[in-house]
């Protein structure tokens, strides 16, 4: 992943396709490299609630305009 899209930003509400996850966007970046200025990753909050999951930029799509 090279540029994420717009819509990537922390507040967003997103949904993982490959894990059926839909949840808001709370960190951009594996969390593992704190500078990642072409980030592959994002951290998600479960609507509902649970533990946060970790999701591949490429696997998400909007959940919420």
């Amino acid at each position: 992943m090279t540029d994420a899209p717009a819509w990537i930003h922390k507040g967003a509400f997103v949904r993982d396709r490959t894990a059926g996850v839909e949840g808001e966007i709370t960190q951009i970046g594996s969390g593992y490299n704190c500078v990642d200025p072409q980030a592959s990753y994002v951290w998600l909050r479960p609507v509902g609630g649970g533990l946060e999951h970790l999701a591949q930029i490429d696997d998400l799509e909007q959940a919420r305009p």
